[in-house]
């Protein structure tokens, strides 16, 4: 693996599986092209796992995103995930199928229900986003007032 590839699977790991199965895709043809049929179906093989073994990264990154986006929006993963079952306490891992290449992935009607629920929270989220922000920034502008006042305030008393 070059420098550059190396770099790029450290600080964006999705970008380099989009841009290997991208390669991937292109390459297929070329690596088969004047094979003999059993040679050629051990290569169409071989690139079918590694496209599924990048896909399978690509789908566990994504969902290591969309767990973690919940929980910035306070969303409760027991309730999302076990349907509010209290005996069912930290078994978000449960839900997590692994994958015949290592990858642990959220199973489909998990990864469908947690979306559901993003999106049915992102409009009381933003609005509780855009009312902190307010509040900081009337903040700030409180701050920088009191520091005007003052430094008029020393102004006129040096006079």
């Amino acid at each position: 693996m070059k420098v550059v590839g190396q770099i790029i699977r450290w600080f964006s790991p999705k970008f380099y599986c989009r841009r290997h199965l991208s390669r991937l895709r292109r390459g297929q043809a070329c690596r088969i092209e004047g094979k003999t049929g059993a040679e050629r179906q051990k290569v169409i093989a071989e690139v079918a796992a590694e496209k599924q073994d990048f896909e399978e990264w690509l789908t566990e990154i994504d969902d290591d995103q969309l767990v973690a986006r919940a929980a910035k929006m306070d969303l409760d993963l027991d309730d999302i995930l076990c349907g509010g079952d209290e005996t069912a306490h930290n078994q978000v891992d449960a839900h997590r199928v692994v994958t015949p290449f290592g990858h642990c992935v959220l199973g489909y009607d998990i990864r469908r229900a947690l979306r559901k629920a993003i999106r049915d929270r992102l409009p009381a989220y933003r609005k509780e986003r855009r009312e902190f922000w307010d509040f900081v920034l009337k903040g700030i502008a409180v701050v920088i007032g009191l520091i005007g006042g003052i430094s008029g305030l020393v102004a006129v008393l040096k006079k």
